[in-house]
Parts: C-alpha cells; structure tokens; sequence
C-alpha cells in the first residue's frame, strides 16, 4: 500500500516531535511493547507496506464500556442544548500492544486464535512516529498510543459520565479528552493482558482529500477494518516465533523481512 504525499506539508520533524509527546498517554515513549499476531496477517501487513486497525465499538470488542462516549449525552450550561460526542469517537479504530515484556502460553493461545504466530517487539516511538504524517494536517488529532487504564465500574461511569464536556473534546485535557476514553476498561481478568492502545481516526474535518489517497477501508468476518499506509523498516526490534511455526513458515517470514530492508533479532518460544 502505497502512501500518497502531498505537496502541501503540515509538520516540521519539530512538530512532530512534539505529537509523540503529547500523544503518548502512561508509558515512556521508548518503553518495550509487544504484540502477537497471526503470521498470515502481519506478513500481508509488511508486504502490503501498512497496518491494519480494528473498528472500535462496543460490540466489535466484546465489552460494553468500549467506546464509551459514543452513546454519552452531555446538557450545554448556557444553552440547555443535549450534545454528543459521538461524532468526534465514531470513527476511532485500534491495534492492542501490550507492556508485558515475557511471554506465556494463555497468551499466545488468546491471539494466536490456533494459528502460526510471531511476537512482535517494538515501541511507542518506533510505533507512531511512521503513522504522524507531515502531510496530514490532522495527524495530531488522530494518532494516539496509550497504557489501558483498569478502573472500577464506578470509575468509569465517573470519568465518563463528567459533565463538563469540554474536558471530552481536549484530546490532552489533564489525562481526560476523548482518547484516554478509549483507553479505558473494566477492572478484572481483563487486567493481566496489560494492553497498550494504538489509536487511528478517521476525522474528516479539512483532511478528506489525505484520507481518500491514504487510507483504505475493508471487512474481514463483517469486522470493520482500516488500512494506513506504514513503513515497518526500523519499527521491529524483536520477532518471537510461536513454537509451532514450521521452519519453512520462519524462513518465509525472514526473508520478507529482509526484502524490506530489516534484519532484526529472532528467536523461538520454548513455550
């Protein structure tokens, strides 16, 4: 997937330095993240030069407190008049990282869905730094990286449900703002999985042109996809294969890696 540069550039690398900053939500920008995927999809992925996000919503998740603000309602103080954030969180989609340095096997039997699979090292620099495109006058607004905060049903509604609206739309409001809605969840077993949020968002406003030259929609299993154009050389520090990947399957994967110009560390699990 080819991405489309415009004549018209938004951000210096200055900028965009300052977005990994203000971007990066509870962890260190060059704190060890990891994912684990099937090896048919991140291999299409790098081959494909892109990365593919999942639709945030509730019932594409699985979890009702998914999302929570685009079913939110808010009363404005001056004019009485019921708002709506939705139409700022409808279009977010999602990639889930995860802190946790070692691997286990519930993990890799969760997400590997009993296919052959890779765990992926890199970090929240490495990670957004390729999606902030200087070409795009919204790349501020809709690429967030985060650490999932756990709360309290109680906390949720709390956070969520906060009168002051304003806070909502501020994406860096004191820990507030519409992505850290995103990147919150329920207490629970959920808590074990440590997730790290990627976040994409298909905001319309002045950038429709960038959008359509750029990023690609699809379905897979009527799962709403996005496809962002990437370049993942220098984005992978590690590749773990799953135990049960074939010697000719991590062949494959490596030379792929290598026609795209990385040769990174790879081991496999023992697991």
């Amino acid at each position: 997937m080819r991405e489309e540069q415009s004549d018209q550039l938004f951000l210096t690398e200055d900028n965009i330095n300052e977005i990994l900053k203000t971007n990066c939500h509870g962890i260190g920008l060059d704190d060890p993240i990891f994912r684990i995927f099937q090896l048919k999809f991140i291999q299409k992925d790098i081959k494909d030069d892109c990365v593919t996000y999942v639709l945030l919503r509730p019932e594409t998740w699985g979890d009702p407190f998914e999302n929570p603000l685009i079913n939110q309602t808010f009363t404005d103080d001056v004019t009485g008049e019921h708002l709506s954030l939705a139409g700022i969180v409808n279009d977010f989609y999602a990639l889930s990282w995860t802190k946790k340095e070692k691997e286990c096997a519930d993990d890799w039997s969760s997400f590997s869905h009993g296919k052959p699979a890779v765990r992926i090292g890199t970090t929240p620099r490495l990670l957004l730094k390729p999606l902030i495109k200087s070409d795009d006058r919204n790349a501020s607004l809709r690429n967030h990286i985060g650490l999932v905060q756990y709360l309290t049903e109680d906390e949720l509604n709390s956070q969520n449900c906060d009168p002051d609206w304003p806070s909502h739309i501020n994406p860096n409001f004191e820990g507030q703002g519409y992505p850290r809605s995103l990147m919150r969840l329920r207490s629970g077993p959920i808590e074990k999985e440590e997730e790290v949020r990627l976040l994409f968002s298909l905001m319309e406003s002045n950038s429709q042109d960038w959008l359509s030259k750029n990023v690609r929609l699809d379905k897979k299993d009527n799962v709403a996809l996005c496809k962002i154009p990437f370049d993942w050389k220098g984005v992978i520090q590690s590749v773990l294969f799953q135990s049960s990947v074939s010697h000719e399957d991590e062949i494959s994967f490596l030379k792929i890696l290598e026609s795209k110009g990385m040769n990174c560390q790879h081991s496999r699990s023992l697991l």
